[in-house]
């Protein structure tokens, strides 16, 4: 087989297999939507039973067919390639071999893994489709190159009527666009980008499949970042413009993947565009972010602790980034103490560069008083020292942000995977810190009672809403529930203590 047939059978094989996977897990979702009742229950599993085979079989009928044309690439090419490219570095033979080994292990089983996806359609691990697709469009690229091939012949599907075809094209272009930027001259990358994002920013409006747009704006942000500089853009502003709109657009997202995805775009995009670019939309950017804040999943609020760093590093002059330091300082404190260190380490390095733009070094002191290892050791007692050093000035208003944010953060809602009951449970615990450590005449004018409401039904928290069903999948959710519920009612009882000490 020619070289040059390889890489549109591989992009056409590719989108096949994704299609396939994305209609037969459409078609068994709908099913699953339905009304089931006594008479159409077996229907319903036989029609159910029908697609998953189909499917199976035509997933196993292309995945023969990858797994064959990529063995034919690597037996023709992709090793005699390898071999010259070690030769001219000089590295030894064992080297040579275990690259060999390492990139037949990894195509070969690039069939199977988008295979097994399909089995595993239920599971809430599942890996995306589309993050199976950018990988094996990486491995290619690193081992075939080619990447402006399989780019051209990506953008063309990306109008498909076929969603799981424009999935795969979107993955596909958001994983092939560093290889094409990295295969053009650095001084022609800034004369190239604006090509190549075209497509991207279309994909954006895509009104169907979300994941569509969640690899455009993951492409945009790999492209953004291979800039580097606001140099490279010179001369560029209306076009970096359009990409800063939209990608803030996508933060308001109805997925939250899609906003994941946004926030970790614009934080790879901001040190590309000019001040003069972005001041005017730096308050737009900084209402988004502290939405971004209050999602519940916790990915999504560590990506925006991480954009909220590089706020105060690199636009700590701008009146709105200072003003927000205040107001989302409450929302940074909780997150010190996560179900998740990843979001715990952000948090901590987001509050530093917080406090640095406050010009706060006293509590920044104390902070890494009670650091070890980028975590917090004792959180209850660094907020009975910290506070005092932030309530130093305007502590009347201050002090009632606090409490108004950590009201906010009591409320309940759906949180089937308990990410937000630590940050519940915090806010609980600051809530009742802040009126501890206030003068009594600012004491008096907070609403406390509105606070104790709010604990008190932290309080009656339960597993009750988390649903019924006997399957193993309820039950262990039930079980997940009840033990979230069970730390947010003890620290509820905990900051009802302190508050009862103040009153006496």
């Amino acid at each position: 087989m020619a070289s040059s047939q390889i890489k549109p059978l591989f992009a056409s094989l590719l989108l096949g297999i994704a299609n396939i996977h994305y209609t037969c897990k459409e078609s068994v979702s709908k099913l699953q939507a339905r009304p089931e009742t006594s008479s159409n229950k077996k229907k319903m599993r036989s029609d159910m039973e029908k697609i998953q085979k189909r499917g199976q079989n035509l997933l196993e009928k292309a995945s023969k067919a990858m797994c064959g044309l990529l063995q034919c690439a690597k037996a023709e090419r992709l090793i005699r390639a390898l071999d010259e490219k070690n030769d001219e570095d000089g590295d030894d033979e064992s080297k040579v071999s275990m690259q060999k080994q390492s990139i037949t292990y990894r195509l070969s089983h690039l069939s199977p893994s988008l295979l097994n996806q399909q089995r595993s359609s239920s599971s809430r691990d599942e890996i995306p489709i589309g993050d199976t697709v950018r990988e094996a469009v990486s491995a290619f690229c690193r081992v075939c190159g080619g990447s402006k091939r399989l780019f051209a012949v990506m953008i063309r599907h990306l109008r498909t009527l076929q969603a799981g075809q424009r999935l795969a094209a979107s993955a596909s272009l958001s994983s092939v666009i560093s290889y094409v930027l990295k295969s053009t001259a650095s001084e022609k990358i800034s004369d190239a980008w604006t090509d190549v994002s075209t497509p991207l920013l279309r994909s954006l409006k895509d009104d169907v499949e979300s994941g569509v747009r969640e690899y455009a704006v993951m492409g945009i942000g790999t492209l953004m970042e291979l800039l580097r500089t606001p140099e490279m853009t010179q001369g560029q502003d209306s076009q970096t413009l359009d990409v800063v709109l939209s990608v803030m657009h996508s933060m308001n997202d109805s997925s939250n993947r899609v906003q994941r995805a946004a926030l970790d775009a614009l934080r790879k995009t901001l040190p590309v565009v000019s001040t003069k670019t972005i001041r005017p939309h730096i308050s737009a950017v900084c209402a988004n972010s502290r939405s971004a804040l209050s999602k519940t999943p916790s990915r999504t609020r560590r990506s925006a602790l991480d954009l909220w760093k590089l706020l105060f590093e690199t636009l700590s002059e701008e009146k709105c980034v200072r003003d927000s330091a205040v107001k989302i300082l409450p929302c940074v404190i909780v997150h010190l103490r996560g179900r998740f260190r990843d979001t715990r380490v952000a948090a901590m390095s987001c509050l530093f560069e917080l406090l640095k733009v406050l010009e706060c070094g006293k509590a920044s002191n104390v902070l890494s008083k009670y650091v070890t290892s980028s975590e917090l050791t004792d959180f209850d007692g660094f907020l009975l020292d910290f506070l005092p050093e932030i309530f130093k000035f305007n502590a009347s208003n201050t002090a009632q942000m606090f409490l108004i944010e950590c009201h906010r953060m009591m409320e309940s809602r759906e949180d089937p995977d308990l990410e937000w009951a630590p940050i519940m449970a915090n806010a609980a615990i600051l809530a009742a810190s802040v009126i501890l450590k206030v003068k009594k005449e600012i004491q008096q004018q907070m609403n406390i009672g509105q606070i104790c409401d709010a604990l008190v039904d932290l309080l009656r928290a339960d597993s009750s809403s988390s649903g019924g069903g006997s399957s193993s999948s309820s039950k262990e959710k039930n079980r997940r529930s009840d033990r979230g519920s069970s730390y947010t009612r003890s620290r509820a009882a905990q900051a009802l203590g302190l508050l009862a000490s103040i009153r006496k």
